[in-house]
């Protein structure tokens, strides 16, 4: 499932729904829920490595911005949910090792589109020359978690 089929369960099935870095449809899940029902989601923002795909990969371009808490929120909301609890954090993530980013780097292409070493070796060069002088090469993890009842 990719998040856009239909959930296959029967309506007011659940008394509770946890979802950890899954793609949703809040009204999918509203469907599945029973009345007082909760929904938690733990969710990678659209944000996530933004700043270390930007240094790697020239025109980078972000495929998600608007996945934010707010966006999401608002998605549950519109659908009949209260939300009761909204939490989004900007997290530094070290790389103490250029290679290590370029491994990070490779397994995941959704975030690093078009990486190769091959086509970012300028790139690479200067990250490495930044590790160099101050340790590690710095980026941003974006996580944001919903907490929602249906009424």
């Amino acid at each position: 499932m990719d998040g856009e089929d239909p959930l296959p369960f029967a309506d007011a099935s659940f008394d509770l729904v946890i979802d950890r870095h899954e793609s949703f449809r809040p009204e999918e899940v509203y469907r599945i829920l029973k009345p007082g029902g909760r929904f938690i989601t733990q969710q990678v923002g659209g944000k996530n490595d933004n700043d270390l795909s930007r240094r790697l990969i020239p025109g980078f371009q972000p495929q998600y911005p608007q996945y934010t808490l707010a966006h999401n929120r608002l998605l549950l909301e519109r659908v009949g949910f209260t939300v009761e609890d909204g939490r989004e954090v900007f997290s530094p993530i070290r790389f103490f090792d250029t290679g290590a980013l370029v491994y990070f780097a490779k397994i995941l292409p959704w975030e690093f589109p078009g990486f190769t070493v091959e086509d970012c070796w300028e790139q690479l060069c200067r990250i490495e020359k930044q590790r160099q002088r101050d340790g590690w090469i710095q980026g941003t993890e974006h996580r944001f978690l919903l907490r929602a009842i249906k009424k």
